[in-house]
């Protein structure tokens, strides 16, 4: 990169979005505006499918509502068997005593 021209601002607004988009500066570049436009681009719609990836993934991860339902009940059914464990806990320790 020590060979760039700054008299261009879009040298400088390649290497922001080199930065930006984590794609780095690499040992190949290229050295001309429209490849570096090409470039951009593809950088610019990788990151795009990527976080389109992450969305579809966080979406198909939420219960809908009778999934969530059914969660909501087990883990009613699971918070009653435990009351029930640690007060028979309790009445085995008061009789221990």
């Amino acid at each position: 990169m020590s060979g760039l021209n700054w008299d261009y601002v879009w040298n400088g607004l390649w290497c922001v979005i080199a930065a930006m988009t984590t794609v780095g500066y690499g040992d190949f570049y290229p050295r001309t505006h429209l490849g570096r436009l090409v470039c951009i681009v593809g950088a610019v719609i990788g990151a795009f499918l990527v976080s389109l990836m992450v969305v579809a993934m966080s979406e198909s991860s939420t219960f809908d509502h009778a999934e969530q339902r059914v969660i909501t009940n087990c883990c009613y059914d699971i918070g009653e068997i435990m009351d029930y464990d640690r007060r028979r806990l309790i009445n085995i320790k008061k009789l221990k005593r």
